[in-house]
């Protein structure tokens, strides 16, 4: 008699395992919980983002665009000594994101460091008590912080915008369980298991009995499949759910779904069980974007409606700034590639477009910010507020009339 081993919740782990050309790292919400630890009084954390497709490097080389960087940065640090660890980090850094971290094939680069001992004599050497980087599957927009805690603004953005993904891939005996994430895909190593039937005679009297055990055996294979569904997905959070395998096990496999799981199926598609990981994220890809430009539409067509109705949504980039310092943001939503200067309050970090040298709100002297946008996006962040890049070229016309920015507001 076949068995099913259904592991408890706590043993279910991701695994990223196969040859990805691509080249990419897995950020997940543990990467952000071990990224958010990295707190000093004392010692300052290295937090560096670099826009790495192609085109971009064309247009402006990695490295002039990083010396941009550090020279900003290191005009923003008033203590000498501070000033001058950083400047060795910044030299140390370089070089290594050109010897080993630049890799090209990825279309981001974000990488943190700690500096544990500095050697500011002679030839400078740093040894990092902590070094920690990722190869992005989306390019980050270009950010050096030296601060007490790592910049993870860039990183929230792209998995507040990338939804998980359950991936079921199947056939008729077996099933195996992936997880498709900021364009990877991982494997959940959990028991595998046979559900093969028992022998009866396929011919004569047996015949009838045979087809009739197989279809059995079929029907509690996919419920077996569901139950698996329902307790990974639940568990790890998928937003959709796509289902692949062979011959007619995609579609019998939906149809066996609650309506909650049928709800977020986004496709089916055909490949085998023995299938690579680079096959299984390829295959799952276009359903997914598909899936979020959808979703990105339904999200503007919400907030255009509330504008109709003058009711719980702001548009326009002042409107939305006021909304952000009163904490009323919900859901930011602005066209990618959207940018604008402005000014920030040091006191109260309130963000405006206007040539005010006082803050409306605090007091507090207000300085210049090359881009309020993305000022607005870490705060957005900070207030547990969601934030969706429009990035469909359709779904970007929807967002011109209303000045390319706007919110839905939580009350």
């Amino acid at each position: 008699m076949s068995t099913v081993t259904i592991l408890p919740e706590d043993e279910l782990q991701l695994s990223l395992l196969g040859d990805d050309e691509r080249g990419y790292d897995f950020v997940t919400g543990e990467t952000i919980k071990q990224l958010q630890g990295l707190s000093f009084p004392e010692a300052r954390i290295f937090s560096l983002y670099l826009d790495m497709t192609p085109e971009r490097l064309k247009d402006a080389p990695w490295s002039t665009r990083y010396d941009h960087l550090v020279e900003n940065m290191r005009a923003q640090i008033e203590d000498k000594d501070s000033r001058k660890m950083f400047d060795v980090v910044a030299e140390n850094i370089k070089e290594l994101v050109r010897k080993e971290y630049g890799r090209p094939q990825a279309r981001g680069l974000a990488l943190f460091a700690v500096p544990e001992r500095i050697s500011l004599k002679g030839k400078h050497k740093v040894k990092y008590s902590t070094f920690i980087h990722y190869h992005l599957p989306e390019p980050p927009q270009d950010t050096l912080l030296w601060d007490k805690t790592a910049e993870l603004t860039p990183l929230l953005l792209q998995m507040d915008e990338h939804e998980p993904t359950g991936v079921v891939l199947a056939d008729g005996q077996h099933g195996r369980f992936f997880l498709y994430y900021l364009g990877e895909a991982a494997e959940y190593t959990i028991s595998e298991w046979d559900d093969v039937a028992q022998r009866t005679r396929a011919v004569g009297l047996g015949a009838h009995n045979h087809e009739q055990w197989l279809a059995e055996q079929r029907k509690r294979h996919l419920r077996h499949l569901v139950s698996f569904i329902e307790k990974i997905g639940e568990q790890a959070g998928w937003r959709w759910l796509a289902i692949g395998g062979v011959d007619q096990i995609p579609e019998e496999l939906s149809q066996e779904l609650p309506q909650t799981w049928q709800d977020k199926l986004i496709g089916t598609f055909t490949l085998p069980l023995e299938t690579n990981y680079n096959q299984v994220r390829d295959a799952v890809a276009p359903l997914v974007q598909a899936a979020e430009a959808q979703a990105e539409k339904e999200t503007l067509e919400t907030w255009i409606g509330y504008l109709g109705q003058k009711s719980k949504a702001v548009s326009g980039l002042e409107e939305t700034l006021q909304s952000l310092q009163q904490g009323r943001i919900q859901t930011l939503l602005t066209a990618a590639g959207y940018t604008h200067d402005g000014r920030e309050c040091q006191q109260c970090h309130a963000l405006t477009t206007t040539e005010e040298e006082i803050c409306p709100y605090c007091g507090g002297a207000m300085i210049h910010v090359t881009d309020i946008v993305n000022t607005a996006v870490t705060q957005v962040f900070g207030q547990n507020g969601r934030v969706e890049i429009v990035r469909d070229p359709d779904n970007l016309l929807f967002m011109r009339p209303y000045g390319n920015i706007g919110a839905i507001l939580r009350f």
